[in-house]
């Protein structure tokens, strides 16, 4: 099998998510709390090697982003902004309170979050751009590591199944996938990515509903909600060498410790 480890963190605290406002693609710096949020995070995770750090363009998480890889090991991955990990464009309720948006579905006789205000983004516009990074991403990761392990040319280097899976994690293939903390076949790809809340909630969505993703255990029967500013996900991401069908297993979700920990040592 091929696996690499991928982190997926929320950005910082800003002051309009402090007075919930939507912010969608507003270009909103962090708060001085969310500044805070960053360097706590960073001090959790500096000795971890990151291969690629990936991050919206959007202040927020850039900045979080870049406030992590200073805090890294010399020598490591640059930041790469891509557009395709900003939040969800809510248009017109941009800037408005979040309460607006709810009134306006209402309004609408629609639920959300399938209503789309005027001139935002459809929920199926925001899975694609999540799909067709995360497909990259895998693509990039993949070719990466067939190269070092120098398959045979009868495989397709680079390419790999992404549809939609019909069977539980792992398949009929089950010499390729034990369980959750199945170790790395290459250790060196570790990829961190720095997103916005609804992004994220929508990329684990997709890996629960193509790649088999199980997050019972870490919802407790609950539903998925938001993922709080700088919470952390960790999961593992595997090619079978056999099918070359991808699974993906969550380690954790929205984890908090960075800042409890930091809570504790304050009392």
């Amino acid at each position: 099998m091929s696996s690499f480890r991928l982190t997926v963190v929320r950005h910082g605290e800003t002051e309009d998510n402090k007075r919930k406002v939507l912010q969608g693609q507003m270009d909103t710096p962090l708060s001085s709390v969310g500044e805070q949020q960053a360097r706590m995070l960073a001090q959790r995770i500096c000795m971890e090697g990151f291969s690629h750090v990936f991050s919206s363009d959007l202040r927020r998480a850039s900045q979080t982003a870049n406030t992590l890889l200073l805090n890294l090991p010399p020598g490591g991955p640059s930041l790469i902004e891509d557009v395709r990990l900003r939040e969800r464009c809510f248009g017109e309720l941009e800037g408005k309170e979040q309460w607006q948006l709810q009134k306006a579905a209402r309004k609408a006789k629609q639920q959300l979050p399938a209503f789309t205000p005027t001139g935002g983004e459809t929920v199926a516009q925001v899975q694609h751009r999540a799909t067709e990074f995360f497909a990259e991403l895998c693509s990039t990761i993949f070719h990466k590591v067939g190269a070092k392990q120098k398959q045979t040319t009868s495989e397709k280097e680079g390419q790999f199944d992404v549809s939609p899976r019909m069977d539980s994690a792992g398949g009929d293939d089950k010499s390729d996938v034990a369980d959750t903390n199945v170790p790395l076949a290459d250790d060196h790809n570790h990829v961190l990515l720095v997103a916005h809340g609804g992004l994220i909630r929508t990329m684990i969505e997709l890996f629960a509903s193509k790649f088999g993703c199980d997050l019972n255990s870490h919802l407790g029967g609950s539903r998925l909600h938001g993922c709080p500013n700088t919470g952390v996900s960790r999961f593992t991401v595997i090619r079978s060498e056999k099918s070359g069908k991808l699974s993906v297993f969550c380690n954790s979700l929205f984890t908090t410790d960075h800042l409890q920990e930091e809570a504790t040592t304050l009392h």
